[in-house]
């Protein structure tokens, strides 16, 4: 016997500027068969790849309530209003980074093939394996910070000039760099990984930071700001060309900046900590976040 079912994607919106939108979980309601159920993928941390500044621990905690909700609401409550029963009991439109979907409809036959069919047709992309060896903005840090504390190994002083999880505010939003040194010039170091699965991927990211450092251009030249960007390239030869094209975006960014390959980087901050001096943003550094 073939039934219909009712069903809502959940979404995550990253960025209300660029708005750009991900679907995070799924939210069915089987009448016929007195069920609701939410889904969302197990594994998020690909999210971080594109949206570094996603906070998994909170999204994981509303994912993990929504699935708690769904098991526990009364079905013959809902009546025909899916969409009002969503908002009265999930998330009011529009109230935050998570919104649902407008309503869709459905046959089915069982409730877990259908199940799982639309895990798969939503999610697949979240179960991708990363390689063991994938050099992505974790392996940039801590190749950074290795090599700037072999350089000045015993002069500790100096190390203590460069500046940890500086973040800029302007009227959009806020932007995150992973160090920051001065040296009459206030330089701001992000970390950017390109070593991704495929050319879209690339693509998505390239285009993404160009619209948020973009977004810097005028406050860059008012305080004498510079942007350096440390990239690593793609493991996987096939995607070399597409990588060349991350650069051109890059290169295109009208904010002051610098781009600093991985084979590049042990110089760069070989000439960081020679000219190094004290830093005076005090700007910035009240907006230093500080981590546990």
């Amino acid at each position: 016997m073939t039934k219909t079912f009712k069903y809502s994607v959940l979404k995550y919106r990253p960025s209300y500027l660029l708005e750009e939108q991900v679907n995070i979980g799924l939210l069915f309601l089987f009448l016929d068969d007195n069920k609701i159920s939410f889904i969302y993928p197990k594994k998020l941390r690909r999210l971080t790849q594109f949206y570094p500044n996603t906070n998994l621990k909170n999204l994981k905690h509303y994912l993990h309530l929504f699935e708690q909700k769904g098991n526990k609401l009364d079905v013959p409550f809902i009546n025909d209003n899916f969409s009002h029963f969503i908002e009265a009991n999930f998330l009011a439109k529009d109230a935050s980074n998570l919104y649902f979907s407008p309503v869709k409809n459905g046959v089915y036959k069982s409730t877990s093939p259908i199940i799982e069919h639309y895990n798969k047709l939503y999610f697949s992309a979240y179960e991708g394996k990363a390689k063991q060896n994938k050099k992505d903005e974790a392996y940039l840090r801590g190749t950074f910070k290795s090599t700037l504390e072999q350089i000045l190994i015993n002069d500790k002083e100096r190390i203590n000039l460069f500046k940890s999880s500086l973040i800029i505010k302007n009227k959009i939003g806020r932007t995150e760099f992973d160090y920051g040194w001065q040296n009459g010039t206030t330089n701001l170091v992000k970390f950017l990984s390109f070593d991704l699965a495929d050319k879209g991927n690339l693509q998505d990211k390239s285009f993404r930071w160009y619209g948020e450092f973009s977004q810097l251009e005028e406050q860059a030249q008012n305080d004498n700001l510079k942007l350096d960007l440390l990239l690593t390239k793609p493991q996987n030869k096939a995607l070399f060309s597409s990588y060349d094209d991350v650069l051109q975006v890059l290169e295109g960014i009208p904010t002051n900046k610098a781009i600093i390959e991985e084979n590049q980087l042990k110089d760069y901050v070989l000439k960081a900590t020679e000219t190094v001096k004290p830093f005076t943003n005090r700007a910035l550094l009240e907006n230093q976040k500080h981590l546990k």
